[in-house]
């Protein structure tokens, strides 16, 4: 399914025909994977064309550990003990949780950011397991960090990077999804601007959030279209989707571009964008074969409370504003 880019609260700038400055790689390219994607040796490949290290971060034993090609690349088997490090913080006590507590696409995230300012980089891609990659990105995206971005965006228009229930609006309507930048592949310059990301689905949305309002980061969506290789409906995941999907509507209700978190404070305002979207999910039911999906929804969406937002909303801010604390005492 073909997406189309929706209206952004980021302005968008085309570089992709852009000279180069001389630096064609970064210094690591971190892949995000379960561990037992068809598509991973195919990437890797690419990658160690276009990165001067390599690391795979994957929750399950990877075939490609073992492969004399990659030899020079390392493989993190991502551990309890590693994820339990972004599990721990108060914020990540939210519904999302309940619903499924191996997600730990946040954690790997926010490891690549930490192991990549240990080790000194300065650029960085973070790339998922089911993105096509062409390497003809990366040039683009360095000349951009090379001149005042912090982070450089992609949009997956191809076999879309949007929520489920997305897809079945879209199922419904006969439109296209509407696709935003995403954490699927982006490119970082390491710095004391970004953000931090939460343990909520949607968390690259906040880490852009918490890195634009609060870092004063430069965010520069590319105009290149990366491709996803296509992936089937999996209802298990709906539930775990719900609660960022519900943060992330309030967050941009009617494409505020100065959204705060401190918004999520107000009672009144929790309370009607709750049923505005319960009131949306609801009217997924007409979609005829996706009935069972919508339900899974409806039913995560009756186990969160106005409480439950804004105990998040509160979480969430006050760890932002200590990351960054910390980040200008270094």
């Amino acid at each position: 399914m073909k997406g189309v880019v929706r209206d952004s609260i980021l302005q968008t700038a085309d570089y992709t025909h852009v000279a180069r400055n001389g630096q064609e790689k970064v210094d690591c390219a971190y892949l995000v994977t379960i561990g037992d994607s068809p598509h991973i040796p195919t990437q890797l490949a690419r990658m160690s064309r276009c990165a001067n290290h390599v690391v795979v971060l994957h929750t399950v034993p990877c075939l490609a550990a073992t492969d004399a090609r990659f030899q020079g690349v390392e493989f993190v088997l991502f551990r309890a003990d590693l994820h339990h490090q972004l599990m721990n913080r108060p914020s990540s006590k939210n519904p999302t949780r309940r619903w499924n507590q191996r997600f730990d696409l946040p954690s790997k995230r926010m490891y690549a950011l930490e192991h990549a300012t240990r080790a000194g980089y300065s650029i960085i891609l973070l790339i998922d397991d089911d993105i096509i990659f062409r390497q003809s990105l990366i040039p683009s995206a360095i000349h951009v960090l090379c001149n005042g971005t912090d982070i450089a965006c992609t949009y997956s228009l191809i076999h879309a990077d949007v929520s489920t229930l997305d897809r079945v609006y879209s199922a419904m309507t006969g439109t296209p999804p509407h696709v935003s930048i995403s954490g699927n592949a982006v490119i970082l310059k390491i710095s004391p601007r970004l953000g931090i990301f939460p343990y909520i689905y949607n968390e690259d949305w906040l880490f852009f959030w918490s890195s634009i309002k609060h870092g004063g980061a430069v965010v520069t969506p590319l105009q290149t279209v990366v491709q996803r290789a296509p992936r089937k409906e999996r209802v298990a995941l709906v539930p775990m989707e719900q609660f960022g999907e519900l943060i992330v509507s309030m967050l941009f209700h009617h494409k505020n571009s100065h959204a705060d978190l401190s918004m999520l404070q107000d009672a009144d305002f929790v309370a009607g964008c709750m049923e505005e979207y319960r009131d949306w999910v609801q009217g997924l039911l007409q979609c005829p074969g996706h009935e069972h999906t919508v339900e899974a929804a409806l039913a995560a969406l009756a186990d969160v409370s106005s409480d439950d937002v804004r105990t998040f909303a509160a979480r969430f801010e006050s760890e932002v504003l200590e990351h960054y604390e910390h980040q200008r005492a270094m």
